[in-house]
């Protein structure tokens, strides 16, 4: 099966680029694809009946509804409904059902609404069968969404500085401690990683900021790997590489979206086109963040008030601290173009 777009969807944006115009979130409320379901498979149990499987990933979902994967759940713009709807002149009835797969690979129901429909077996007993949403060609059924939701802040701060850190347990995996034998007999053991490593970009980015460092010493390095970083006490590095892990740890992060047709019946269905609509923060507005306009001079200003906070945890400050390539900058630290 797949899914067909039914505007064009731009690549997620590589928001690091100074040059990028792409916005980190368009802010668009109720974006709207169709998918197209052909791979079906007899039902084991209960009433006569065949069911198929769209799998949407979180990268997919984040470039049709255009934005991050991240604010898909942050408060204020997360997604709230999918609306789904058979246009044409496909007979039966359909259940839908959607479930998100979580990074850990388990299962959760993606909605806490039942509708139920009622079938009948060969031996003409009845089955009550559940789904989120029924629906038959031409009508369309809206499923509320309930997801654990993020604050914006965090969902802005992870998108803009560590969309690239999949598995936060593995920060600490990039330091490497090394015991140095000093002039008076004593050892200091030192910690070392790379420059271009989460634990890097967190120094580089703290690299001015006095209650972070706490008097530690930084030095950089070349090494046949690149550059590397060495901080002059590894028990701060490794208290830095657990609040870390911490702040961007996210229990209630997707890998994926799993929506499931059912038909109900005997005669195994044809291919079944259902539209479906990823409806944000209740289908009201949403505003953009990030959106830049280039001028004739390629001079890029930020139109979506980019706002990063001072912190997403109360131990990390440096989350969000120092300027974010590809935003422009303010002549003031702190306003709203930093």
């Amino acid at each position: 099966m797949c899914i067909k777009k039914r505007r064009r969807c731009k690549a997620d944006p590589d928001y690091q680029s100074a040059m990028s115009t792409e916005p980190l979130d368009r802010g668009d409320s109720a974006p709207t694809a169709t998918a197209t379901f052909d791979r079906w498979q007899s039902r084991a149990e209960g009433a006569p009946g065949w069911f198929s499987k769209l799998r949407i990933s979180d990268d997919t979902l984040s470039k049709v509804v255009g934005c991050k994967n991240h604010h898909l759940r942050a408060e204020g713009r997360q997604l709230t409904h999918i609306e789904a709807s058979i246009p044409g002149q496909t007979g039966g009835i359909f259940g839908i059902t959607v479930h998100a797969k979580g990074h850990d690979g388990e299962y959760t129901s993606a909605s806490n609404q039942v509708d139920h429909h009622l079938s009948a077996s060969g031996d003409d007993d009845a089955c009550a069968d559940r789904y989120h949403a029924v629906m038959t060609s031409g009508t369309s059924g809206t499923i509320p969404i309930s997801l654990e939701t993020i604050p914006l802040d965090k969902a802005t701060a992870t998108a803009v500085r560590w969309s690239d850190v999949t598995d936060p347990a593995a920060v600490k995996a990039d330091i490497s401690k090394v015991d140095i034998k000093k002039e008076d007999g004593s050892t200091q053991t030192i910690a070392t990683f790379p420059v271009d490593s989460a634990m890097g970009r967190l120094y580089k980015l703290n690299a001015n900021n006095a209650s972070f460092s706490k008097g530690i010493k930084l030095t950089e390095f070349p090494t046949d790997t690149g550059s590397h970083m060495a901080v002059s006490d590894a028990a701060h590095a490794e208290e830095r590489a657990a609040s870390l892990a911490e702040a961007l740890t996210d229990s209630g992060a997707f890998r994926s979206l799993d929506i499931h047709l059912h038909a109900p019946g005997y005669e195994r269905p044809g291919p079944v086109n259902v539209r479906l609509q990823f409806r944000r923060n209740n289908g009201e507005a949403i505003e953009p963040i990030g959106t830049q306009s280039q001028d004739a001079d390629g001079k890029l200003t930020d139109k979506g008030h980019v706002k990063l906070p001072d912190g997403i945890h109360a131990n990390v400050l440096s989350l969000v601290d120092g300027p974010a390539t590809g935003i422009e900058a303010a002549e003031t630290p702190g306003a709203d173009e930093e």
